[in-house]
């Protein structure tokens, strides 16, 4: 990867991501309405939503310290648009990280008149890319798809992705996905907005 930031893919990306909704399924939904009984269609977003889910029950089976993350993620409703087959990386924030940080607590994000904030938080822990630990040594940012830059850094042979330590230099790989345990939650303070091109 030749570029000075891994950068998101496409719009595209950032849009199925937006609200924790995927944009895509909506589509290929309306195309199976139309050409396929709408029962088939009720089945096969089922199966969709089942995939993704389960995908995400399986990270926190491997490692038990991120099965509060996995558990907003599904929460969220973004668990489909991250197995949708384009590569993401997850900056995953272990459950004391996310027991210990500043403003309202996991179980008050939870709460469907606060999905807006969970959202937000989630999608500051996402990059729409396969970032690899050499990659994580050797470039100095990463895009995030809120659209906003988390420093990478090896900091005296500890791998740092903002303010935060990966606990694992080895991600979990599941299909589409690498998900890297950190021990702080990602904050405005440690990224910073990428200006959008006109």
């Amino acid at each position: 990867m030749t570029t000075k930031y891994l950068k998101l893919g496409t719009l595209a990306a950032a849009c199925t991501l937006a609200f924790g909704c995927a944009s895509f399924n909506d589509k290929d939904s309306a195309a199976s309405q139309r050409s396929t009984p709408s029962s088939q269609s009720t089945s096969s977003q089922a199966a969709r939503t089942q995939s993704g889910a389960v995908t995400f029950d399986r990270i926190a089976q491997q490692d038990s310290d991120l099965s509060e993350f996995s558990q907003a993620i599904k929460t969220a409703g973004m668990e489909d648009a991250l197995t949708d087959g384009r590569d993401y990386t997850i900056f995953a924030p272990t459950n004391a990280a996310l027991d210990s940080k500043n403003g309202r607590s996991m179980d008050e994000l939870m709460k469907p008149e606060n999905r807006a904030e969970l959202v937000s938080l989630l999608r500051a822990h996402i990059v729409a890319d396969a970032v690899t630990p050499e990659a994580v040594r050797r470039l100095p940012a990463a895009e995030t798809i809120d659209g906003r830059s988390v420093p990478l850094k090896n900091q005296n042979g500890t791998l740092m992705v903002g303010d935060a330590k990966l606990v694992d230099t080895t991600p979990i790989q599941m299909g589409n996905l690498r998900v890297y345990p950190i021990d702080r939650v990602l904050t405005a303070s440690s990224q910073a907005q990428i200006p959008r091109r006109g």
